[in-house]
């Protein structure tokens, strides 16, 4: 998903939880600052003389509160890289200069 999708999702599924008359006053002012900071664009750094833009988007553990308020699933993490269906890399030599590491940190004195 691009960003853009995302934050799209993210929004949908604030408005759809922003909804329902289950939520208590905490668990809703939560979740409505959360959409404000989702239709805001936030301005991050000039790089380069133009302005770059930071969209919020939902960290996982709020998406993960959204969701259980929502009562849907949450997604599966991508554990690709863990089950080795992703390639490590070529294998690159020690540099002399690290080959001469002591095996331990010094003791104190």
């Amino acid at each position: 998903m691009t960003p853009q999708e995302t934050r799209a999702y993210h929004l949908s599924l604030l408005k759809r939880a922003l909804e329902l008359e289950t939520l208590n006053e905490e668990t809703r002012e939560a979740f409505e600052d959360m959409l404000s900071k989702l239709t805001q664009e936030m301005y991050v750094a000039f790089q380069e003389t133009k302005l770059i833009w930071e969209q919020y988007q939902l960290y996982p553990k709020q998406l993960a509160w959204v969701l259980r308020a929502l009562g849907e699933e949450e997604p599966e993490p991508d554990t690709r890289f863990t089950s080795g269906d992703i390639p490590r890399g070529r294998e690159v030599a020690t540099p002399d200069v690290l080959k001469n590491l002591p095996k331990s940190p010094p003791g104190r004195r």
